[in-house]
């Protein structure tokens, strides 16, 4: 295997950007003059989407995967986003480290779903006729507070992406505004 050069990396960085470049809100009439702080803020949108595309992407997976063919209610919404920092809780109450993934088997066919016990190494093991074997693709499902706080964030991202809220510009107004807040504001014990 021959080894790339740093030139020819950053050959084949500077024309994944170009080719990506209007994705990222850079002009492709001008990527000729594209210096190097403009390549950095390609590339570093490619390593690092910023928060309102992830909003467009948590939201058609959710329209794909039929969760708006009959629209919610705002409360209902809600209630879902309560639902999983409620597991999360749930996942702290049986013992599980904040920090902890753990993994739990799941096998698919056309009209056969089998959830499995958790997995401590993203290895399962399963029981099935032989002759469905070839037929189950088998899908490590995450599971734990980390996975349930995704949760959390995924479906107020849906919602953002529903209603057309622009969360990376509320997030931001929010923070600065919480700068501007006295110690332990509010003066509640929890």
């Amino acid at each position: 295997m021959s080894k790339i050069t740093p030139q020819e990396d950053l050959r084949v960085l500077y024309d994944f950007a170009l080719e990506h470049c209007d994705t990222i809100g850079l002009n492709p009439s001008d990527t000729i003059a594209c210096n190097k702080e403009r390549l950095d803020k390609v590339l570093n949108e490619i390593k690092h989407p910023r928060l309102n595309q992830l909003v467009i992407e948590a939201h058609q997976n959710a329209i794909d995967k039929g969760w708006w063919e009959n629209p919610k209610s705002f409360g209902e919404i809600i209630a879902l986003i309560h639902s999983e920092a409620s597991e999360a809780l749930e996942q702290y109450r049986d013992g599980r480290k904040p920090t902890e993934t753990y993994y739990s088997g799941k096998v698919v066919n056309d009209d056969i779903i089998t959830i499995h016990a958790e997995t401590k190494n993203k290895t399962a093991m399963f029981f099935a006729p032989s002759k469905y074997v070839s037929h189950h693709i088998f899908i490590d499902k995450p599971e734990g507070i980390p996975s349930e706080l995704a949760d959390v964030v995924i479906r107020v991202m849906d919602i953002c992406g529903y209603y057309g809220i622009d969360l990376e510009a509320a997030i931001k107004e929010k923070m600065d505004y919480n700068k501007t807040r006295p110690l332990m504001h509010g003066g509640k014990a929890i």
